[in-house]
C-alpha cells in the first residue's frame, strides 16, 4: 500500500507567509527561497525514510501510487509518465 506523501499544513502556510514578506528583487530572496525549499525538502525525505528507491519515481521524485513499466524497463507514475508523453 502506498501512502501519498503530505507535508504538514502549518509548514505550508508557514512557507506561504514567508515567501509573501520576500522583496524578491533582493538578493538575499534567492538565499531565503532556496532554504525554505531545503527544508520543506527535509520534511518530505524524513517521510521517505526506510522507503526502497524502487517505489520512488524517477521522474516526481515522489512514492508511486499508480505504477507503469515505460518501454525502457523503469517503472514510473502514470500521471507523470502521461504528462511527459504528452508533451
Amino acid at each position: 500500500v502506498a501512502l501519498p506523501l503530505q507535508l504538514a499544513p502549518e509548514r505550508l502556510v508557514a512557507f506561504a507567509q514567508r515567501m509573501g514578506s520576500l522583496d524578491f528583487g533582493s538578493s538575499g530572496a534567492l538565499c531565503a527561497l532556496l532554504s525554505e525549499m531545503g527544508a520543506l525538502n527535509a520534511q518530505v525525505l524524513k517521510q521517505q525514510l526506510g522507503v526502497p528507491d524502487e517505489f520512488i519515481c524517477a521522474i516526481t521524485l515522489e512514492r508511486m501510487v499508480d505504477p507503469v513499466v515505460a518501454s525502457d524497463g523503469h517503472t514510473y507514475e502514470r500521471s507523470a509518465m502521461e504528462e511527459w508523453l504528452a508533451t
